[in-house]
């Protein structure tokens, strides 16, 4: 009797470590076909990096500041995402309170902040535009309207007006 008790209670264990393993395979084999998030144009990445890649793009930075807990980020965010014209014509850069800390530090302590510098702790983000020489262009927040759409638009073009000329594209002399 006692042998026929355990003989069942191993047969239980055993079915129930085989239907937990494929409980555990599905999981990860569902993970697997789901395919991979969508890669955020929002660059996190050292400031040196971020600059050099804005001018050999011949571009300027967008950039947005976010706090920890940031009311409106994500919308900000995906308006900028969804505006191809804007996509095009700069890097967008992520500056937020618990990925880019040092960056995120020296915004608090840089005067050209220092009147956005209260939206932050109210839980709002604000963002700007600046060229690869730090200079800050232009300072808003909330989510762009048509104002401010021309204002990036207009940066942007005169960005290109003042870059200079691509040595590729040079017409050959006759």
């Amino acid at each position: 009797m006692i042998q026929r008790k355990i003989h069942i209670s191993l047969k239980i264990v055993l079915l129930s470590s085989v239907a937990l393993f494929l409980v555990f395979w599905l999981i990860l084999r569902w993970n697997r076909f789901r395919g991979p998030e969508p890669e955020s144009p929002w660059l996190e990445i050292p400031e040196s990096a971020l600059i050099e890649r804005a001018e050999k793009d011949g571009k300027r930075i967008l950039f947005l500041v976010e706090p920890i807990s940031c009311s409106d980020c994500e919308s900000i965010r995906k308006k900028f995402e969804s505006a191809p014209r804007i996509a095009e014509l700069y890097l967008f850069s992520r500056i937020g309170e618990t990925q880019a800390k040092e960056r995120y530090e020296s915004i608090l302590l840089d005067d050209r902040f220092s009147e956005k510098v209260p939206l932050l702790a109210e839980g709002k983000g604000f963002w700007g535009i600046r060229n690869g020489s730090d200079e800050i262009l232009y300072l808003s927040q909330g989510i762009f309207g048509e104002a401010e759409e021309r204002i990036l638009l207009e940066s942007a073009s005169a960005q290109n007006k003042n870059a200079a000329p691509d040595p590729k594209n040079k017409p050959d002399p006759e």
